[in-house]
């Protein structure tokens, strides 16, 4: 358990996080547009399709083997202005913070 507690850290820090550099600008069926800024400051808006990297599995919103398709598994799902996905899932409320998992890098919404 501690191993995978610090994999898990080790991920989130190595990843930069979209919300330093990007604002939410729209979510719609699983796919987040934001308004990011590339390396020289331009404005870039760039998307990343969230059904891909994050499901559900037991209840729980997450991402990795066994979470499939959080739009199929959830209803009331939205997205914070700081990149917290939440949803209700089995009848329980869940969060995601896809902060530990998306970069802005270039202007371009990436999977850490």
């Amino acid at each position: 358990m501690a191993v995978a507690t610090a994999i898990l850290a080790h991920r989130a820090d190595a990843c930069a996080g979209f919300i330093n550099s990007c604002e939410i600008f729209d979510y719609e069926d699983g796919v987040l547009y934001a308004k990011c800024k590339d390396e020289k400051g331009n404005p870039a808006w760039p998307n990343i399709d969230l059904k891909k990297f994050v499901g559900t599995r037991n209840g729980e919103i997450g991402t990795g083997p066994g979470f499939t398709n959080f739009l199929d598994g959830c209803f009331g799902y939205g997205l914070n202005y700081k990149g917290v996905l939440r949803g209700t899932c089995n009848g329980r409320g869940n969060a995601f913070d896809l902060n530990n998992y998306i970069s802005n890098e270039n202007g371009q919404l990436n999977l850490c």
